[in-house]
């Protein structure tokens, strides 16, 4: 079953990455003759928004930049999570505890607070966004990865490799990382929804993906202002944003399943 729901989300965001290639129509290209043209007008399968532009396309491509920003930030915040959960895992107490200190901290700050920090020092944009996700999303990956650590250092096979002369850096990667890969997919997928709702919500507000770059929090800005008279140009996009969402906290909520059982 988690195949199966993984195979609709990749088949889903490969549409979104190469199906744009095919469409007949620029994301940004306006035509004002046909602002607001209902579905299937001149091949406009959903229609035009209030710029004539064709929904499908800039849907798809908002489809495009809520994957680029999901796997950039959990990319990131992987590698930086995983090194310092392994980091705090395997140092001294003092280090330990520093890093422990640290990550506690950024966790005190709220996501949606401290994300909006970050991209105000930042700036606005689609990179800004992947980077502070990436930063936010760190401290999660940690306490993750820790505890991971901290249980499987304590198996005694492990004992057993390093009182055979298993060298530290194997020992790591042949017997704890794949101790710690289970719950570091469960965590990512539940991140990656999570990344994407972050990346919509700040798009919405202004400070995420700039126009004319179509991503699925824009499309809903411009489409508040016609709730009432051109209603289907917010469906499409928050429709796919809670289809991807939805799939993708099922499939995290599978994964848990899954290896529970194991």
């Amino acid at each position: 079953r988690p195949f199966l729901i993984g195979g609709l989300l990749t088949a889903w965001f490969l549409l979104g990455a190469f199906l744009p290639f095919f469409l007949p129509f620029d994301p940004n290209l306006q035509n004002l003759e046909l602002r607001f043209a209902p579905a299937f007008t001149q091949g406009h399968l959903l229609g035009t928004d209030s710029l004539g532009r064709d929904v499908l396309t800039r849907l798809l491509y908002g489809n495009r930049a809520a994957f680029q920003v999901g796997l950039g930030s959990i990319s990131l915040s992987l590698v930086l999570g995983t090194v310092l959960g392994l980091l705090g895992g395997l140092s001294p107490k003092r280090v330990k505890a520093l890093i422990a200190l640290l990550n506690d901290s950024v966790l005190a700050i709220p996501t949606v607070l401290l994300s909006l920090t970050l991209i105000a020092a930042l700036g606005p944009g689609q990179n800004q966004v992947v980077l502070s996700l990436g930063i936010v999303f760190t401290p999660l990956i940690f306490r993750v990865v820790l505890g991971e650590v901290l249980r499987a250092r304590e198996e005694g096979w492990v004992h057993a490799g390093l009182v055979l002369g298993t060298g530290p850096i194997r020992s790591v990667v042949f017997h704890i990382l794949p101790q710690v890969v289970p719950s570091l997919l469960i965590q990512g997928t539940s991140l990656f929804s999570l990344a994407i709702s972050l990346e919509a919500s700040l798009s919405f507000l202004g400070i995420g993906a700039q126009p004319p770059q179509a991503s699925w929090g824009l499309m809903l800005q411009e489409a508040r202002d016609y709730l009432f008279s051109a209603w289907h140009l917010a469906l499409a996009p928050g429709m796919s944003l809670g289809f991807t969402v939805l799939l993708l906290n099922i499939l995290g909520d599978m994964w848990a399943e899954t290896f529970k059982r194991r």
